[in-house]
This record gives C-alpha cells, structure tokens and sequence, in this order.
C-alpha cells in the first residue's frame, strides 16, 4: 500500500497563469515532498496569491497541478467580498461552518 510519505505532497509542472492579457505565473517547476513546507514570499503584486489560487483550481492556469489523493486542503482568503448589505451576522456564519462540519458548536 502506497502512503502519504512515498509520494510528492504537490508536483507542479509548467504552471502557467495568465489574468487577462498579462502573464502573471510562467512555467513554473517544483516538487513538495512529505514532512517538507513551502513558504510564498514577495512583494505586493508579485503573484503569490494567484499562485495559491491556482494551487487550489480556484483559477484558471495551463500546466499540471498534482496534489497526493490523502492531501487535505483550506483556503481561508484575507478578504471576504460579502455583500455588506446581506442580513448576516458573525454568529450566523459560525453556527453555518459549524453545521457544514457537524460540529457541536453548531
């Protein structure tokens, strides 16, 4: 039986992401083996969340992305773009998430 730990986390191969007419990610390589970490770092508007995004096929991108089958993903954005106006309250969407999850404080 294969585990997690004899296979990559994450193999990326000639990812490539383009917003519009601009080239934002171009061919990128990289493997992320079991018990490794991979850390995002740069300027504003060098492309790190896009980058993120793209990893979690929230965006379009050409190459391949390949996560291990037992990898288990979250994405929590810095930014909400909610309707300000929408009837809800922090406690609503707590009791919501906590409902998805089954989880008591629901």
């Amino acid at each position: 039986m294969l585990r997690l730990s004899d296979v990559n986390l994450l193999t990326v191969k000639n990812l490539s992401v383009r917003i519009e007419d601009k080239l934002i990610i171009d061919d990128l390589n990289f493997d992320l083996e079991s018990r490794e970490r991979l850390s995002i770092l740069g300027p504003n508007g060098a492309g790190k969340t896009v980058l993120l995004k793209a990893l979690l096929n929230l965006i379009p991108y050409t190459g391949e992305i390949v996560w291990a089958p037992e990898v288990r993903l979250g994405y929590v954005p810095q930014k909400i773009d909610a309707d300000i106006h929408l009837p809800l309250t922090f406690t609503d969407l707590f009791r919501a998430k906590c409902r998805t999850l089954k989880s008591a404080a629901g």
